[in-house]
């Protein structure tokens, strides 16, 4: 064909290859908004930690702003939130809006009778529980008070928080002003970092002028002790201890000089970082297969939760797979602390290890010891066993020549033995546990996996079936076994229908041998280390909850809406509820239940109509249908 004709051809795409580019281009896209989404996540996890820190901060000197006489406990609060952009979103509980998270806010104020000038009265004043001694040589007995701030936020399936403690000097206590602070025995001295698990102790320098009676040093505003004063009369030492069980962090350092009056002065602070050792390994690790929605379109994943460190050096959080691959957050560099991982690439389970980050001594991120977690399988594998602990109920576990154990998991150590057809047994039959109930099997595939050996001459046929009870036929095939073939692991597939398994029912795996003279010496081998014979079977190790039922939204007198169900009423345990809000996709995600009898959950509306759907999920993370959506 010519340039002019190729030019001249009026056919144009066909109807086929317009719609395969479009579904081009969607998926393009879909995934595109995928990762866009999950990094949007991650930071605004990230940045939940920095918000809470500087607005405990905005709530401390807010505090200061505010004359001493004026801050009581009684109405610190109302005189905080009376403050430029400490307002409260709601009437009942404190809670303030930064970058998209509400944090709630609380605090505790106390005064304090500093021992130094002697104690006092404590009438017309609520003192904090270590200031409790009283006595009659202080005229001023309130020497400062003490300022708790608590910030909480929510984060995946629970909360995190933080807390503050400041000392707000009273305009009474005119002391003398403590000049410079430093560590003696660790770098910076202004604001030393300590990395050596061996030093036991650490040792400050304070510089008053001349004098000072006394002073007192504190960690993270509580009172340690008395400094030791040195010849020249300006200087005073202290060591604050520093057990192993001193978790790791950042620790605020004070001191406060005392003249010979009584008089107390302001606190002079340094901040002190302890990096001796690694975070511990994460703790409460579960996990397992489950279900997600991903753009509106169910998708199979292994989800795992665990809960947080308590060590204050801990930065963020790594999940891997079973191949070490990094499986959560999805890049290296970003820092998550995140508590729970969805990996998307993974349909089989298998071992994932989680580790906590810190920064070491030369300020690079760590990785702290891992904690391993199991997960379950979609692929439901048991091992053929000689063992004959399922087979003495007769109806669920259905008559044949020989009856023996499939059991999920092996423990390798077990003898093998061996089966072949006599002229009267054709037979074997394999039993699982009994189920507890609310357990399925899906529809899918089933592959029986047997060593078996063939030294006849001739062929042998034999047929594998899966059973219910030993009488619903969930699907079968036959494998012809060559003659004068030697022991090799041979495969029976087939297609299976689904069936919910109640209390007390087994699966059953039959094993039939053509009744010719050949199979006489077809051996099947099962148990032992070497022939680990199997069936693998579609669907997790056990069913999720069942649906939490009446689901119905109120709305209450300060405007929040609460969310109320009731539990279901048999299957399998409810570990906690999950609260999904505008969709159904698992980024639609907004809160879980602290536990699987809490039927209610209150959620801020922000004066807008949402909809709510609500999921039972099981301790290992199986997630049953959506309850919902109810919409208010």
């Amino acid at each position: 064909m010519g340039l002019r004709s190729m030019l001249g051809d009026q056919r144009g795409f066909t109807i086929i290859e317009v719609m395969v580019a479009a579904t081009l281009l969607v998926i393009g896209v879909l995934g595109t908004m995928a990762m866009v989404d999950s990094s949007n996540a991650q930071t605004r996890l990230s940045g939940g930690r920095e918000g809470a820190t500087n607005l405990a901060r905005e709530v401390v000197e807010g505090a200061r702003s505010i004359g001493y006489d004026e801050l009581l406990p009684a109405s610190v609060n109302s005189r905080l939130q009376a403050l430029p952009g400490l307002a409260s979103l709601s009437g009942t509980t404190w809670t303030v809006k930064r970058r998209g998270i509400t944090y709630t806010i609380s605090t505790s104020l106390c005064s304090v009778d500093d021992p130094k000038d002697g104690y006092g009265s404590h009438a017309g004043a609520s003192y904090c529980a270590d200031s409790s001694s009283t006595g009659t040589t202080d005229a001023q007995a309130e020497d400062f008070k003490r300022l708790t701030v608590d910030v909480t936020w929510p984060r995946n399936a629970g909360t995190q928080s933080l807390r503050q403690v400041a000392l707000i000097d009273s305009p009474a206590s005119k002391g003398p002003r403590v000049a410079a602070l430093i560590a003696t025995n660790a770098t910076p001295q202004d604001a030393p970092k300590i990395t050596s698990p061996m030093l036991t102790s650490a040792t400050f320098k304070a510089t008053a002028p001349p004098g000072v009676a006394s002073m007192v040093y504190s960690l993270d505003g509580v009172d340690k002790g008395s400094a030791t004063a040195a010849a020249n009369g300006t200087d005073w030492t202290f060591d604050i201890a520093l057990p192993s069980s001193l978790s790791d962090g950042g620790y605020d350092v004070s001191v406060r000089a005392v003249d010979a009056r009584g008089v107390v002065g302001p606190s002079f602070s340094i901040p002190m970082t302890l990096i001796r050792s690694a975070p511990a390994a994460p703790s409460g690790l579960v996990g397992g297969p489950n279900t997600i929605y991903v753009g509106g379109a169910p998708k199979q994943v292994t989800e795992l939760e665990w809960n947080a460190n308590s060590e204050r050096n801990v930065i963020g959080y790594r999940v891997y797979n079973a191949g070490s691959t990094l499986v959560c957050p999805a890049s290296a560099q970003t820092l998550s602390l995140k508590l729970s991982c969805i990996d998307q690439t993974v349909g089989n389970g298998g071992t994932y290890t989680v580790r906590a980050l810190y920064r070491n001594a030369a300020d690079v991120v760590t990785e702290g010891p891992s904690a391993p977690v199991t997960t379950g399988s979609f692929t439901r594998t048991y091992y053929l066993k000689q063992t004959t602990g399922n087979t003495s109920d007769a109806t669920t576990c259905a008559g044949a020549f020989r009856k023996r154990d499939m059991q999920m998991g092996y423990a390798g150590a077990d003898p093998e033995e061996t089966y072949n057809r006599t002229s009267s047994n054709v037979s074997l039959n394999f039993c699982s546990p009994a189920f507890s109930g609310g357990d399925t099997v899906q529809a899918g595939t089933t592959t029986v996996s047997g060593y078996v050996s063939n030294s006849a001459g001739s062929t042998c046929a034999i047929t594998a079936s899966l059973l219910k009870n030993g009488t619903t036929l969930l699907g079968g095939t036959s494998v012809t076994v060559p003659q004068q073939s030697g022991n090799t692991l041979r495969t029976w597939t087939f297609a299976n229908s689904s069936t919910t398994l109640a209390a007390g029912d087994r699966l059953d795996l039959y094993m039939n041998w053509t009744q010719v003279k050949a199979c006489d010496s077809t051996v099947l081998r099962y148990g032992g280390t070497s022939n680990r014979s199997s069936v693998a079977l579609p669907g997790g190790a056990s069913a999720p909850p069942n649906p939490p039922t009446g689901l119905s939204a109120t709305t209450l007198g300060d405007g929040t809406t609460q969310l109320s169900w009731a539990a279901p009423a048999a299957g399998n345990p409810v570990s906690f509820y999950r609260i999904y809000r505008d969709g159904i996709d698992y980024t639609n995600r907004i809160d879980t239940t602290g536990s699987g009898t809490e039927t209610t959950y209150v959620d801020d509306p922000g004066g807008t109509t949402h909809s709510y759907r609500v999921t039972s999920v099981s301790e290992n993370l199986a997630e049953s249908t959506m309850a919902g959506p109810v919409t208010k």
